[in-house]
């Protein structure tokens, strides 16, 4: 007897909850002030990180992309880059879909000559 169907109903709720806390932590980024929002997508970066979520993957692209460096600073630069991954997510949630009036106040461009008025 294959536990495959049982697997399936697992994975399916599996991914239910992880949707679920997705939208409930959506709600809570938009609810809290940018500064906030980015500081708790942060923490939950670093989490992650000392949970070993990918870790390994992450170490392992790490020395290939640094064989120069030591294994500390390969750590040093994965839990950095979970933080900053955290945050990138926070920020992500938080976007403004279709108010491009909102993108500008996020977003400096410099170095562009503005577009000529038609």
């Amino acid at each position: 007897m294959s536990n495959a169907p049982e697997r399936s109903v697992l994975a399916r709720g599996r991914h239910a909850l992880e949707l679920g806390a997705l939208r409930a932590l959506s709600v809570v980024l938009h609810a809290a002030p940018r500064s906030a929002a980015l500081a708790l997508g942060g923490w939950i970066g670093r989490v992650a990180w000392a949970l070993r979520v990918r870790r390994r993957r992450v170490m392992e692209n790490l020395a290939i992309a640094f064989p120069q460096s030591d294994e500390n600073e390969r750590k040093r630069i994965g839990q950095e880059s979970a933080r900053n991954f955290g945050r990138t997510v926070a920020e992500f949630l938080r976007f403004p879909g279709g108010d491009r009036a909102a993108v500008g106040e996020l977003v400096e461009i410099r170095g562009l000559d503005p577009p000529a008025s038609t």
